[in-house]
């Protein structure tokens, strides 16, 4: 089988490498959770260590700085 015909899992990254053999023992295609589509939802056997932190929204009206 080849990685093009593996379902995808989105995981956030690093991914530790006891949780990369996991996935992989498990079949599926490892992708950073960065790229998930905007209507995804994390498993619940997501790990809760460390995840990146959501990008913080710019205030409406505030004019970039130059």
């Amino acid at each position: 089988m080849s990685t093009q015909d593996k379902p995808i899992h989105y995981e956030p990254h690093p991914v530790s490498p006891d949780r990369k053999a996991e996935l992989i023992a498990k079949g599926v295609r490892i992708v950073d959770a960065a790229y998930a589509p905007a209507d995804w939802k994390p498993d619940s056997e997501a790990p809760k260590g460390k995840q990146k932190a959501e990008p913080k929204a710019k205030p409406e009206g505030e004019a970039p700085k130059e």
